[in-house]
């Protein structure tokens, strides 16, 4: 499989070759052409400017974030429509945006539309919080506990079971309750 286009200030995208992959954040957008007229589009917003080499000077486009998307066919169009607000890769062929109802430099007839995949964060290294110790806890009443807040919490709660040592738990923290 063929990886997107890293798009190097050095290197500028190619016109009019079929199987250009690039990447970036998909949107659509009713903007109004050069003859007024209030018309849908599907744009690329990429993470880094690019450049489109071309055959002649109104050809090239110096620096731009934004391709507009033209759909092949019916099935790419509604993955595309599908895909509104998400990272994408987009293959197709580039081309010089000439006309009126072209709404970026750069325009792309889209043959394939695939979700981007989506970098792994790295693991987080969970934070130990201990138990103060205290032998009569204190029930928090903080809008936004913190984990020792919640733990304090739990303990004073435990400590109204009889015969129960809330000096010695151990207390995991899960979407802000205590497990």
């Amino acid at each position: 499989m063929q990886a997107p286009v890293a798009l190097a200030a050095a290197q500028c995208l190619k016109q009019h070759r079929p199987g250009v992959m690039v990447q970036g954040a998909r949107s659509q957008r009713v903007l109004t052409s050069a003859t007024g007229m209030q018309e849908g589009a599907f744009i690329l917003t990429l993470v880094e400017s690019a450049c489109l080499a071309g055959r002649g000077e109104i050809d090239e486009v110096k620096s731009t974030r934004n391709i507009h998307l033209v759909p092949k066919d019916q099935s790419v169009s509604l993955r595309l429509e599908r895909l509104i607000g998400s990272a994408v890769i987009v293959t197709g062929k580039l081309f010089a945006g000439p006309t009126v109802h072209c709404f970026s430099p750069i325009v792309m007839e889209v043959s394939d539309v695939r979700p981007a995949p989506v970098p792994e964060a790295p693991a987080a290294t969970p934070e130990i919080v201990e138990p103060t110790g205290d032998p009569a806890p204190s029930y928090a009443k903080a809008r936004e506990p913190t984990a020792r807040d919640l733990i304090e919490t739990w303990r004073s709660f435990n400590g109204l079971v009889p015969g129960k040592r809330v000096d010695s738990e151990k207390f995991e923290i899960v979407d802000r309750r205590v497990v």
